[in-house]
């Protein structure tokens, strides 16, 4: 999923158009045409619009940025760096476990609340979009 596909899904479930989002950011005329060229991938945001594109849609910048077409590589990384930092390779192997660990019995109990009809579809993305990482 590219960085324009991510923004169009977020802005989507916020119920927002291309013109809405180019005006919550401040981009005063054709903001929508800005919006546009970022979801068809004709331009790409500097750091500080990708802020401002968060704050609007109420997510961690992150959640825009993260790269779906990398084969996983940082995630990769980051579970690597995790194990590495600790002083023995197992403390950092049972550091991963346990944010696992944790990370699956939260999906579970969120899963559970969206069948049960607890939360409805929008309300279980807002919660994961929204979110602490489990893995900092």
């Amino acid at each position: 999923m590219t960085y324009g596909e991510r923004l169009k899904y977020v802005r989507q479930l916020r119920h927002m158009t291309q013109a809405e989002l180019g005006l919550a950011c401040g981009f005063m005329n054709r903001g929508d045409v800005r919006i546009a060229q970022y979801e068809g991938a004709t331009r790409h945001p500097r750091d500080s619009v990708n802020r401002k594109l968060a704050d609007a849609l109420h997510v961690d910048p992150q959640v825009l940025y993260w790269d779906t077409d990398d084969d996983n590589a940082n995630l990769y990384y980051q579970l690597l760096w995790i194990q590495l930092s600790e002083k023995e390779p197992i403390s950092g192997f049972q550091t991963i476990r346990e944010y696992m660990e944790e990370y699956n019995e939260e999906m579970d109990l969120l899963l559970n609340r969206l069948e049960m009809a607890e939360v409805n579809t929008e309300q279980y993305i807002d919660y994961l979009l929204n979110s602490e990482p489990i893995l900092l």
